[in-house]
């Protein structure tokens, strides 16, 4: 008659100690989440701070390239164009040349 409620007493008693440790390592948690939130939210502020730091120097760098490129552009362009002049001028003489020989053979 006493073995059986001393059994269900001593399973409490283990049941109650599992749950103080519990109850303990929950505030040793809630202790430490503060703490954890707060290195997690500095972490997150320094990486958003260099992330728009990265994409303001990309914006740079590419401004600065897009000058470069147009500037490249327009030098190219400059010399296509005065390569057309020298060679519509080269035709012009040709053909010049080629009327006076022809009215040479003409006369």
């Amino acid at each position: 008659m006493v073995v059986i409620p001393m059994k269900q007493i001593s399973e409490y008693n283990k049941q109650l100690t599992y749950l103080k440790n519990n109850v303990v390592k929950e505030k040793e948690i809630s202790k430490a989440l503060p703490d954890i939130f707060v290195v997690v939210f500095q972490k997150l502020r320094e990486t958003s701070e260099e992330n728009q730091i990265v994409r303001l120097i990309t914006k740079i760098q590419q401004e600065e390239i897009k000058e470069i490129m147009d500037c490249q552009e327009r030098f190219f362009k400059d010399q296509i164009d005065i390569i057309h002049k020298h060679t519509e001028e080269k035709e012009r003489r040709y053909e010049k040349l080629l009327q006076e020989e022809h009215a040479k053979e003409i006369y």
